[in-house]
């Protein structure tokens, strides 16, 4: 099962790096897509930093998007979608933009505009906000365009 989520984690990255570049201008760090068995929510960025020292002794950083491995009963586009909302979080947390209320829980209709102009659908609830998002037509060809092994 080990090796699903690590294979499952290097075509996510993959996936991250291409909307990062698609959707962002590569303006985010670098994003790692992580499966873990602790989080409850479908996914979630984890604001903290880490730190690694690359081959060229130079100290890079990076975030992770921890990802619920019950997602894998998802499809890859459904899984995108989550991913891509977690980088939206991403960026708003780091350019101080505030998208949500209620310490995170909510989501107000300015993330819905993010989200929507990165090519998510979003529904409202009482419980979320905006936060239910689903892949729009157009999304999917472009996740369809990149061709990783998922």
């Amino acid at each position: 099962m080990k090796e699903v989520f690590e294979r499952k984690e290097r075509a996510l990255a993959l996936l991250v790096k291409e909307m990062n570049a698609k959707y962002f201008g590569k303006s985010l760090p670098c994003l790692v897509p992580h499966f873990t068995e602790r989080l409850k929510a479908r996914a979630r960025f984890n604001p903290h930093r880490y730190c690694f020292v690359s081959s060229g002794n130079e100290l890079s950083e990076f975030f992770v998007i921890e990802i619920s491995p019950s997602m894998l009963n998802n499809t890859k586009y459904e899984i995108c979608a989550e991913i891509l909302m977690q980088m939206i979080v991403a960026f708003c947390e780091l350019h101080g933009v505030c998208i949500t209320s209620n310490v995170g829980r909510y989501y107000s209709l300015m993330f819905r505009q993010f989200a929507e102009s990165k090519g998510l659908r979003c529904t409202y609830s009482r419980i979320r906000g905006w936060g239910n998002v689903t892949p729009s037509e157009r999304f999917k060809d472009f996740i369809d365009g990149i061709k990783v092994n998922f």
